[in-house]
């Protein structure tokens, strides 16, 4: 059976945010597995997709909204665990005092919901990895910025543009709105109605049942001490997964 391609759309970390997050492990120096320090971002979306042809819709939303937002800022607040079946998750989570970030969230899930795509409406958070099921108390963070001035894209054995890799960036609209010029109003206009044009000639589907939408798990792993994320889809649901140790 193929496995379905698991796509992340996500937020990069600044330096100073991903080092705070990563000294963090030193709280559990045995029986955690981590994520891999690059694949840490915050979570906007991840969904298995429905088909090949749905691929090419997560492109042009993500082109479509990011011409739409301005860049924002996050706030670093601090760490969470949650339960699941197979032993507890560490995340950190993110302040939106804006909303901005809620409203990416809403018009990428409401935009791609239409091709097929099925992903939780979950808070926003960054995944670090699973950890020991203690009653130890966690670490404190400090209130680190998290500038968001892109949409982080990845689509495992697949470009999202041409000429891109598999894993890209989207830049945001580089001026807020009320200083665009009417020139830039006209281009991003063009560019709207083209993105629009090529999305409604793509098909469109219902979204698939959670379980249908489940991407199949990679086995053996060569470092038990890494965390694969595509391990992680459907944690939320009753079925024990295989990254326990």
């Amino acid at each position: 059976m193929t496995a379905l391609a698991l796509i992340r759309l996500g937020i990069d970390l600044p330096g100073d945010v991903r080092d705070a997050l990563l000294g963090c492990r030193r709280h559990w120096p045995a029986g955690a597995r981590w994520l891999a320090p690059e694949a840490l971002a915050v979570s906007l979306w991840v969904s298995a997709a429905p088909g090949p042809e749905a691929l090419d819709a997560v492109a042009l939303v993500v082109a479509r909204t990011a011409a739409q937002v301005s860049p924002f800022t996050l706030h670093l607040t601090a760490l969470e665990r949650i339960p699941t079946p197979s032993g507890p998750l560490l995340v950190a989570r993110v302040a939106d005092a804006a909303g901005a970030l809620a409203g990416l969230r809403r018009t990428l899930r409401d935009a791609l919901a239409a091709y097929g795509f099925d992903a939780p409406d979950e808070p926003a958070s960054i995944l670090l990895g699973r950890i020991p099921d203690t009653d130890d108390p966690l670490p404190s963070l400090s209130r680190l910025e998290i500038p968001v001035r892109a949409i982080r894209s990845e689509m495992p054995g697949r470009s999202l543009i041409p000429g891109l890799p598999a894993v890209g960036t989207t830049p945001l609209s580089v001026f807020p709105a009320e200083a665009r010029a009417a020139a830039d109003d006209r281009e991003r206009a063009e560019l709207d109605a083209e993105l629009a044009r090529r999305l409604a000639a793509l098909p469109k589907r219902p979204a698939p049942r959670a379980a249908l939408a489940r991407a199949e798990r990679p086995r053996n792993r060569p470092d038990p001490t890494v965390l694969d994320e595509t391990a992680l889809a459907g944690d939320n649901d009753d079925e024990p997964d295989d990254t326990a140790d």
